[in-house]
């Protein structure tokens, strides 16, 4: 049983090493288009393994970003405000200088917060947010509605 189990665990390593089973939501690209035409930098920070180079690629976003980290690169992961300072300073940029754009209350929230960064939550859902969670500065349920979120900082 146990053999047959870490093929199938390394099958579904493989196929989630790829873009097949991920998916964009539609407003993702016209949102990274609009934003770095207004001359925003744009970095990743993802708990992810390496495949997600491999990934990002399959799915056509790697151009609209100017870095990617991930955990095993700044040696740290989500919600550390550690990660985020590592990304911080592949674009030179200071916390108060910045914003973290993310779906998870806890790792991206939490995490922004503790490196100084505004974070903005994207709550595709309408959750409500978990009772003691951080104080949520922005809500947004679209990436659209970035934009006009940096507009008013």
């Amino acid at each position: 049983m146990i053999e047959k189990f870490d093929d199938y665990f390394e099958e579904v390593f493989e196929v989630f090493g790829t873009a097949e089973p991920w998916e964009v939501y539609p407003d993702v690209v016209q949102a990274l288009d609009s934003l770095r035409k207004q001359g925003f930098e744009l970095g990743v920070i993802s708990n992810f393994d390496t495949r997600f180079y491999r990934i990002f690629r399959g799915l056509g976003l790697e151009g609209f970003f100017d870095s990617i980290t991930i955990s095993s690169m700044a040696r740290s992961v989500k919600p550390s405000g550690d990660i985020f300072h590592y990304a911080l300073s592949q674009h030179v940029a200071d916390p108060e200088d910045a914003v973290h754009v993310g779906d998870s209350i806890r790792e991206d929230m939490e995490g922004a917060e503790r490196a100084g960064i505004t974070g903005i939550w994207v709550n595709r859902e309408r959750a409500d947010p978990p009772q003691g969670a951080v104080h949520l500065r922005k809500e947004i349920q679209s990436l659209e509605q970035v934009g006009g979120f940096l507009a008013q900082l």
